[in-house]
């Protein structure tokens, strides 16, 4: 199998989504009013947090906020890996909305959704007709404040110091805003992940007489950037679409050294050997929604979700004779996974507390693999397969 190309058309094309997205908002920022949450009564099974009690803890993001609030870990852990999206889905809504998304979804908006955005969180413990999700023993629904038109803007810098001495900074950028019927959030991250480590191994016979040894350094410098826009728009009190766009991008090197040492022979044999790992990561989605509610209080709900990630990996292993280096193995991982779902349900409400919801969903999942083995021998096959023999081709 050929290595799998890339969509550079569709991959090109997120971004500028996103870019134009951003071009077109234009709101003058202006007083906005904010709508006072409904208090629980006392048997209510929901808790809610007015965004004055986190003032004290001055937080940046609703994820500094979450950290305030005890016992909710299990509702924020885990991702959402598993194959289509269900009834239940991932425990994070926003505005009682359930995100559009796999990678883009609530759970992974909370550390980009400034704090002074938020006018309560709301800890549900059971289910309601009222959410998007059903048969949650946990939620958590963080409603933003709402106002006519508003816009205001959260940005982060901050510099991680690693155990190596390595100082590495980041960046994140938000815009959240309304602009009367329409609502948008923006967001841009550039997070480091740099990674060294410094390691021996030492290996006895059974007599527990030295055998050899391994000293190896591994590294990596990753620039991981994401790109996100969430826009919804209200066409009336009945009719309500919103979109949501992710691109991710995070292309490094990463490198291994060791030095193999075998003390079984006289002298003690030294082979300097040395990996290049080259990587290729990068994805992109595409979510949304529309719902329509009836005169009744029913609703009719659509949502779809597309996407598509790229990883690619190229090893080589070198043998190190001091300033030569001779290759003698090359393995060469493509994967490709893409997504593309459709769910569609109608909610009926029976009274003001029991509801049943019915739909349909389907889920296409496509996985494509590409494995170039190449180890020293004849003949050669070209760069296919670094110029060494031909092993493995699937």
């Amino acid at each position: 199998m050929q290595p799998i190309e890339n969509n550079n058309f569709l991959k090109k094309l997120l971004p500028l989504a996103i870019a134009t997205a951003a071009s077109i908002i234009i709101a003058q920022p202006q007083k906005a009013w904010s709508q006072e949450p409904t208090d629980s009564d006392e048997e209510s099974s929901t808790v809610v947090y007015q965004a004055e009690f986190f003032d004290q803890y001055q937080p940046f993001s609703v994820n500094d906020m979450l950290a305030r609030i005890p016992g909710i870990n299990l509702a924020r852990g885990g991702g959402d890996s598993r194959r289509g999206l269900g009834a239940g889905g991932n425990q994070v809504l926003i505005n009682g909305r359930r995100v559009a998304g796999k990678g883009n979804e609530g759970n992974a908006q909370l550390s980009r959704i400034p704090a002074t955005e938020v006018e309560y969180i709301e800890i549900i413990r059971g289910t309601s007709g009222d959410l998007d999700v059903r048969g949650g023993n946990q939620i958590i629904n963080v409603v933003l404040q709402q106002a006519q038109s508003s816009q205001s803007y959260a940005y982060e810098l901050n510099t991680d110091h690693y155990h190596d001495g390595k100082y590495q900074p980041g960046a994140k950028l938000s815009v959240t805003g309304q602009n009367r019927k329409l609502n948008y959030f923006l967001s841009a991250e550039l997070e480091p992940r740099w990674e060294y480590r410094d390691g021996f191994e030492s290996a006895f016979d059974v007599n527990g007489v030295l055998s050899n040894t391994v000293n190896r350094d591994e590294g990596r410098d990753a620039w991981p950037t994401t790109l996100q826009a969430n826009l919804g728009y209200e066409f009336s009190r009945q009719d309500t679409a919103n979109i949501n766009l992710q691109w991710n991008d995070n292309d490094y090197d990463s490198y291994a050294d060791r030095i193999l040492t075998d003390f079984s022979v006289t002298p003690a044999a030294r082979t300097v050997e040395r990996d290049t790992i080259p990587i290729e990561q990068s994805s992109w989605e595409v979510g949304g929604d529309y719902m329509h509610v009836f005169g009744n209080g029913n609703r009719w709900k659509t949502l779809y979700i597309f996407n598509d990630a790229d990883n690619n990996s190229v090893r080589s292993r070198y043998q190190v004779d001091g300033t030569l280096l001779e290759r003698d193995l090359f393995l060469s991982n493509v994967e490709r996974t893409r997504e593309r779902i459709v769910r569609s349900s109608y909610i009926a409400n029976f009274s003001q507390a029991h509801s049943v919801e019915a739909g349909i969903e389907r889920a296409q999942t496509t996985l494509d693999t590409s494995l170039q083995l190449g180890l020293e021998g004849t003949p050669s096959v070209g760069e296919r397969f670094g110029g060494l023999a031909a092993v493995t081709d699937s």
